[in-house]
């Protein structure tokens, strides 16, 4: 499983936004591939450049 941390305390979440974030870690949205953790950050990276941005394993 892996998460995506957009910024040190801001993580990739479920829901609307743009994209949507949350500041607490065990509200980071889950995703089962890392290829699906990639692809969600260069979503949010249309809105955003995240040049911080981690795919961290959980």
């Amino acid at each position: 499983m892996y998460i995506v941390r957009l910024e040190v305390g801001v993580w990739l979440a479920e829901g609307a936004g743009d994209p949507s974030r949350t500041t607490l870690e065990p509200n980071a949205k889950l995703f089962n591939k890392f290829t699906e953790a990639k692809a969600a950050l260069k979503l949010a990276r249309v809105f955003r450049p995240f040049v911080n941005a981690r795919i961290i394993e959980v």
